[in-house]
């Protein structure tokens, strides 16, 4: 078998071992927890490969993917509307609407259904970090450039963050709360990720899945130390902006600040935790929920 054929076979080992599992966020799963838990708050999770990561059942199986992880709390009950891979853009505007409805459209649908008490949203990590670095290089000045100490376009930077993607966010919110005024919005911004070229799936020199980071600073002539403070500037930049927005929206939006919880070691690549971080990402997910809920 070539590297290219084990790579396939690795992929399709990691979706049908994971199908199954993954199941079990879905809605009749989620109608099911309903009779069994009646008293567990229920959301509408929406989002990016950090609610749909089918790896993470192949690292731990007693854990599973973060949104099956919240779902293992009494108090909780999710119902999963994600895409690994989706965009922000995409996911509130739509990019192709004649191939697919953008999730939000499904999400507001479900909220109209089911009447949850929150919802929870992960995104903008696909509009900075797509595959082989194209999305990220247009953050970046070359070293030789003397624009920037650390080769960041910062006004680049600032446009993207708090013009388009804060549009989009706010777009969200709006028609999330326009279907369930009371309901409560999640918000993370994610943790500091090393961009140090590390895939979903690595066999000898064939990477698949990933890297997002590691090519585009390798094209501009950046290290991976000045790339690792370049990704922190970005992820200080998103939370920062989701908290404008969470003090925009006291009655309804709230910030979880994943930043001090996610630890270096916690990384399995350049993009996704191991299940065990994403453990400490579902402990704090459900302490802010419980807390805004006084549960």
């Amino acid at each position: 078998m070539s590297r290219l054929n084990d790579l396939r076979f690795e992929s399709e080992v990691i979706d049908a071992s994971s199908s199954s599992f993954r199941d079990q966020s879905n809605e009749e799963w989620f109608k099911l927890r309903m009779k069994i838990k009646p008293e567990a708050l229920k959301g509408i999770a929406e989002g990016d490969s950090w609610f749909d990561y089918p790896p993470a059942w192949v690292s731990d199986i007693s854990l599973g993917d973060l949104i099956n992880q919240l779902n293992m709390r009494s108090k909780i009950n999710l119902l999963r509307v994600a895409k690994a891979g989706d965009t922000l853009e995409n996911m509130t505007f739509g990019t192709n609407p004649l191939v697919n409805s953008p999730q939000l459209v499904k999400a507001l649908a479900l909220i109209d259904k089911y009447e949850p008490d929150f919802f929870l949203f992960s995104g903008v990590g696909n509009d900075v970090a797509g595959p082989n670095g194209f999305k990220f290089e247009p953050f970046l000045h070359h070293s030789r450039s003397q624009l920037s100490t650390i080769h960041l376009k910062e006004d680049y930077l600032d446009f993207m963050t708090n013009k388009v993607f804060y549009e989009m966010f706010e777009f969200l919110i709006k028609e999330v709360i326009s279907a369930k005024s009371d309901i409560k919005i999640f918000l993370h911004g994610y943790g500091y990720p090393t961009p140090d070229g590390r895939a979903v799936i690595e066999i000898g020199d064939y990477e698949f899945i990933g890297p997002w980071f590691e090519p585009a600073l390798r094209r501009k002539g950046i290290s991976q130390a000045e790339g690792k403070v370049i990704a922190k500037r970005l992820i200080d930049s998103l939370n920062e902006m989701l908290k404008d927005l969470s003090d925009k929206y006291p009655n309804n939006v709230y910030h979880i600040d994943l930043r001090t919880i996610i630890k270096d070691g916690d990384w399995e690549n350049e993009l996704h935790l191991s299940a065990q971080g994403f453990k400490k990402v579902a402990d704090e997910m459900e302490r802010t929920i419980l807390e805004a809920f006084g549960v």
